[in-house]
């Protein structure tokens, strides 16, 4: 029931948000992706199962072994395939 956002810039910055923010920088080759350690900021989550999920999606991000697109989704897997996320791009911020 959380949401979690993932910024992948052009310039390798990983970004976003789930109670805290975190960020870190990942590089990506075809369909490989390596991605180091996030920092986050250390805000208490509103509610302890939240807490939990942003805690274990962070100690995931860094095993990541695979990042595949398909169209507007995006998922991220381990070498033994196993899903750690799977993201769907947001629609383009109005001005």
């Amino acid at each position: 029931g959380t949401s979690i956002t993932a910024v992948f810039a052009e310039d390798g910055k990983l970004s976003g948000r789930a109670c805290n923010t975190y960020m870190t920088r990942y590089s990506r080759d075809e369909g490989s992706i390596s991605i180091e350690p996030p920092a986050a900021s250390k805000m208490m989550c509103p509610d302890e199962k939240e807490m939990k999920q942003e805690q274990g999606y962070l100690l995931m991000l860094p095993k990541a072994a695979s990042a595949s697109i398909d169209g507007e989704k995006m998922e991220l897997r381990m070498a033994d395939g196993a899903l750690i996320a799977a993201f769907v791009a947001a629609p383009p911020a109005k001005d």
